[in-house]
């Protein structure tokens, strides 16, 4: 009898800290393999058939090449909500709530919001901003076909009515012409210089289109989209934007400069994460 939970936790032993490792452990057992989190705990195993076996040992040897557990078990939750991810599309982040729940809040007495989603990777913040602001009308761009794919599969699946837009921030003549109360963006915004940094389970696996911009030109998607809301968003408008946490002041002034009235916030790790820019 072979207790799954328990195998995989001691293996990621030597990679992982262990509450980590549990944590993957009791994910993997749930969703690969239909274990309880009580069954788990209190070590009950079962015989593993072949298929069960060749499954746990492929599952076992991504995990020790550091693959993202969210690409393993192919998803990954975002404000309540599980969305589809696959490589090629970047994982949704805790910290990315943070960023829609200030949104959901400035909208939620609002009769019908317009908003737009600029690099909407797999969906879910323009997604959990239709689904928590049923009336809203969302737009969602990115440059990505693999991640407008995932994206239109997770807002069938989850029952969100948005629309899905092929488009470049850094190529304004690709951009779609409307009028919007609010554009919501993660941008790449992670240096060249700073991707030693990182672990290489998001270095070396997540989408470099999603996550990197080069050093001598790392604010370039902030400037794109403080000129596209210039154009596009409505008198009081704004613009809510994950920021790179080492570069919060000089962010906070490519806006002031754009003629644009600034709030940073810290998110919930207590770094100034994001920025709220009103036109």
């Amino acid at each position: 009898m072979e207790n799954i939970f328990q195998t995989i936790k001691k293996s990621l032993a030597d990679i992982y800290e262990s509450e980590e490792a549990a944590a993957i452990a009791r994910e993997i057992s749930e969703t690969c393999f239909h274990i309880t989190p009580v069954q788990a705990y209190a070590g009950t195993g079962h015989p593993l058939s072949q298929q069960e076996r060749e499954r746990l040992d492929q599952i076992l040897l991504r995990l020790h090449r550091y693959e993202p557990l969210q690409y393993i078990i192919g998803s990954a939750y975002f404000m309540g909500h599980r969305f589809r991810v696959a490589p090629g599309v970047l994982i949704p982040r805790p910290e990315t709530e943070d960023l829609v729940e200030q949104a959901i809040h400035c909208f939620k007495d609002h009769e019908a919001p317009t908003l737009i989603d600029a690099g909407t990777g797999s969906g879910c913040i323009a997604i959990a901003l239709k689904l928590a602001l049923p009336r809203a009308r969302v737009t969602a761009i990115d440059c990505s076909d693999a991640a407008l794919q995932q994206a239109e599969v997770n807002a069938r699946e989850l029952g969100a009515e948005v629309e899905f837009v092929k488009a470049d921030l850094l190529r304004p003549e690709t951009l779609p012409r409307l009028q919007a109360d609010a554009i919501i963006s993660n941008p790449p915004y992670v240096r060249e210089s700073e991707r030693a940094e990182m672990e290489p389970r998001v270095k070396d696996f997540e989408p470099e289109l999603a996550l990197f911009v080069p050093d001598c030109d790392a604010l370039r998607f902030y400037r794109a989209l403080a000129a596209w809301g210039q154009q596009v968003l409505n008198d009081g408008g704004r613009i809510f934007a994950e920021i790179n946490s080492a570069l919060p002041d000089e962010t906070q002034r490519l806006f002031e400069d754009d003629g644009y009235r600034t709030t940073l916030l810290h998110d919930r790790y207590f770094k100034k994460r994001m920025l709220i820019c009103q036109r």
